[in-house]
C-alpha cells in the first residue's frame, strides 16, 4: 500500500500546482489557504495552530474534515518521536511534516510527502523557520519517505559548497 500526503501552504508560486484533484494524495491544508484555492477542494485534514477567533473557527468547521488546533494536535506524541537531539519545531508546516512521518512510521509501501505553497522565502519569520523544515525533510528521507517539491520551490536549494574542489587520493 502507498500513502501520499500533500501539505499545502499559502505561497502562490507553487500552491496552485498542488494535486487538488488527484485521489492518490491526501490534502492537508493550513492557516487560511482554504479560501485561496479553487472551490470544491476537499481537504482530508486541516491545521490551524494559531489562536482562533470565533468567526474563523466557524468558517473552518465548514470544511468537513478533521481540523487540528492547539487543543487537539498531538504535540506530545510528535515530540516523543522526534526528541533527539532535541525537539525542534518552528512552524505549522514543520509540525505537519513530523505528524505525517509519525502516521507513516509503521506503514509499508511507497510513502510520499509533498510540499506545495511552502516557500520559506527571505522574510525574517521564514528565515527562522526554514532550517527546521529542511531538517525534517532530511529526517523523512532517512525514513525512506520520498519528498516531492514542486518546480521553483525554494526549499533544499543553495550552492553546493566546495563542489569545484578536487580530492587527491
Amino acid at each position: 500500500m502507498s500513502r501520499a500526503i500533500a501539505i499545502v501552504g499559502l505561497a502562490g508560486q507553487s500552491r496552485d500546482r498542488a494535486p487538488f484533484h488527484d485521489p492518490e494524495w491526501e490534502l492537508w491544508g493550513l492557516n487560511s489557504v482554504w479560501h485561496q484555492v479553487p472551490r470544491g477542494v476537499k481537504w482530508d485534514r486541516y491545521f490551524e495552530l494559531h489562536d482562533l477567533t470565533t468567526s474563523k473557527l466557524a468558517r473552518l468547521s465548514r470544511l468537513k474534515c478533521q481540523i487540528y488546533q492547539r487543543r487537539n494536535f498531538p504535540f506530545t506524541e510528535i515530540m516523543e518521536e522526534f526528541d533527539k537531539p532535541k525537539p525542534y519545531f518552528t512552524s505549522t508546516p514543520a509540525w505537519m511534516m513530523a505528524f505525517a512521518m509519525l502516521l507513516m512510521r509503521e506503514e509499508e509501501g511507497r510513502k510520499r510527502i509533498g510540499l506545495w505553497g511552502i516557500q520559506m522565502e527571505e522574510r525574517i519569520e521564514y528565515n527562522k523557520q526554514r532550517g527546521c523544515l529542511e531538517y525534517l525533510i532530511g529526517r523523512a528521507v532517512e525514513r525512506g519517505i520520498e519528498i516531492v517539491l514542486p518546480k521553483g520551490c525554494l526549499l533544499m536549494r543553495g550552492r553546493l559548497y566546495a563542489s569545484d574542489c578536487r580530492v587527491a587520493i
